[in-house]
Formats: structure tokens, C-alpha cells, sequence
């Protein structure tokens, strides 16, 4: 869908004075690919987790 008049994707757009905005990825290492739905918890995708780790980016 178009954003800031061009194609793609360009991030949120947050309010004036909002100060730092952090996002937060969880990288998931697992044993095997599972074929859930995009809604699978981490409580049922944690019998194939062999590690994670998370990455913080500022806007």
C-alpha cells in the first residue's frame, strides 16, 4: 500500500515530541520448520527453539 507517496513500506509515523521509539525483533532459531498459523505463541513453538536473542532499533 502506498506510504508517504511512494511504494513500500517506510516505518511508523509517530507523534511530534514522542521522544525515542524502540522496536523490538525476537530472532528464533528452531530444529525444523513448523507449518502453524502466523499466530503461534512462543509457548507452543518452544519445544523446537534451539536458541533466540532479541535486537532493539531505534526510529
Amino acid at each position: 500500500m502506498p506510504e508517504f507517496g511512494k511504494m513500500g513500506y517506510e516505518g511508523s509515523v509517530l507523534p511530534k515530541g514522542h521522544g525515542t521509539h524502540h522496536y523490538h525483533f525476537w530472532v528464533v532459531a528452531m530444529d525444523q520448520t513448523l507449518n502453524v498459523a502466523p499466530s503461534l505463541t512462543l509457548e507452543q513453538a518452544e519445544p523446537h527453539v534451539l536458541g533466540m536473542n532479541r535486537l532493539l532499533g531505534p526510529k
